[in-house]
């Protein structure tokens, strides 16, 4: 569960860039919607830990969003922007397996868990078609 009370997000220094009064996502299939800069991304920024340029209060699973580490935080929200900043030559299947570095240890070493994930979502998004594909030439869509 998400709960966020009271959140005024800044770009800068100027006028929030959005508020929200208060707001509890609890389980589902949500949509965030609204006009080319209206501050979506900020939003999502600041719910995923990125950005902590607001005021007001995030809880997830009512653990106060600032009080949890990054790799836990990764363990529970995950964002797929859709201007993607990937490095490196990488396939489909490559990137699939970057969502697996908050479970390895140190050397992140790929583990017969991390492939039976990565294999459970192939099957369970049917991704057969693109993940041998080179990731920077697939469309958003298949991105996200």
């Amino acid at each position: 569960m998400i709960s966020i009370q009271n959140i005024k997000l800044f770009l800068g220094v100027e006028k929030p860039k959005l508020e929200v009064s208060n707001l509890e996502l609890i389980t589902g299939l949500w949509a965030l919607v609204g006009r080319n800069g209206a501050g979506k991304s900020t939003f999502l920024r600041a719910l995923s830990g990125v950005n902590s340029n607001f005021e007001g209060a995030i809880q997830i699973n009512s653990k106060f969003q600032n009080s949890i580490s990054a790799q836990q935080m990764a363990k529970m929200i995950s964002v797929v922007f859709s201007k993607t900043e990937i490095f490196g030559n990488h396939k489909g299947i490559d990137v699939l397996y970057l969502g697996r570095i908050p479970y390895q240890g140190v050397f992140s070493r790929v583990t017969g868990e991390d492939s039976r994930k990565v294999n459970e979502v192939i099957e369970l998004l049917e991704l057969h078609p693109i993940i041998h594909k080179q990731f920077s030439v697939l469309s958003d869509g298949e991105r996200q």
